[in-house]
């Protein structure tokens, strides 16, 4: 009868749970991964570029628009339109590190593959009055809930590949951009999209065009229980680095 100890079958477990250990990436911490992303964002002083807006939303009828985006640093933005349009500031010229300053808690998670790509993934938790703030507004103060963020940094790059929101448990809306490298060592989105989920349109509510200014309000999740809105933006011959004039940022 072969007779092993306890403490025999402890050493060995403790020692195949180091072997399996010493293959997992070293976490960086929060404070390695917002100084990356910010000396990567200081590549760029300024910049202009074309953008392609498709805005499909419940209820809501907007023609694809091009608009001319310009941005100079710190936190300078401009955007010249041609009539109505529904214009996201999230993922518009808005810093990394702006967005990573707004955690409380935040903490660094796993490394995780995404295509082509390796991404550290954080979390935290964001006070809904400092989304009001900076390149980031989204109303985050009419919730008056609890804000979970999931951020997706590239491992490489140091840009944002993808943000979830959760407001109260539920998923909120989610943002993913697909980069290229424009000048050397400078990368800049090519392609954003903003999935907004129906659970942050319940309660908004909406006046069908057919029935005039006096008509009833109707809530946008109406008939809609599976509803999603789509903003897409397409990147467009950028100009990095021009020397963009403050006087820009002050036309009308």
């Amino acid at each position: 009868m072969i007779r092993i100890s306890y403490r025999r079958i402890w050493l060995i477990l403790f020692c195949v749970v180091c072997v399996l250990r010493a293959d997992e990436p070293k976490l960086p911490t929060v404070e390695d991964i917002v100084q990356n992303v910010s000396s990567q964002f200081q590549k760029v002083e300024d910049y202009s570029v074309t953008i392609g807006l498709k805005v499909d939303m419940p209820h809501i009828r907007m023609p694809s628009k091009k608009l001319q985006f310009y941005f100079k640093q710190p936190d300078k933005i401009k955007i010249k339109a041609a009539g109505f349009a529904i214009v996201p500031k999230t993922g518009l010229g808005g810093s990394g590190v702006e967005l990573l300053a707004l955690l409380d808690s935040a903490r660094v998670l796993r490394q995780d593959n995404r295509g082509e790509r390796i991404y550290w993934v954080l979390t935290g938790t964001i006070n809904p009055d400092s989304l009001n703030t900076g390149s980031w507004h989204g109303g985050g103060a009419e919730f008056g809930r609890e804000i979970i963020i999931t951020i997706w940094v590239d491992s490489e790059r140091w840009v944002i590949g993808y943000i979830e929101t959760v407001v109260d448990s539920v998923q909120a809306f989610s943002v993913s951009s697909v980069y290229a490298e424009h000048n050397e060592g400078v990368y800049l989105p090519m392609v954003t999209e903003i999935l907004i989920y129906t659970s942050l349109l319940r309660g908004m509510t909406y006046r069908r065009p057919s029935e005039g200014p006096l008509g009833d309000r109707h809530d946008f999740t109406e008939g809609e229980s599976d509803a999603m809105g789509r903003i897409r933006m397409e990147f467009h011959n950028y100009k990095i680095n021009i020397g963009l004039k403050d006087g820009i940022f002050l036309e009308k």
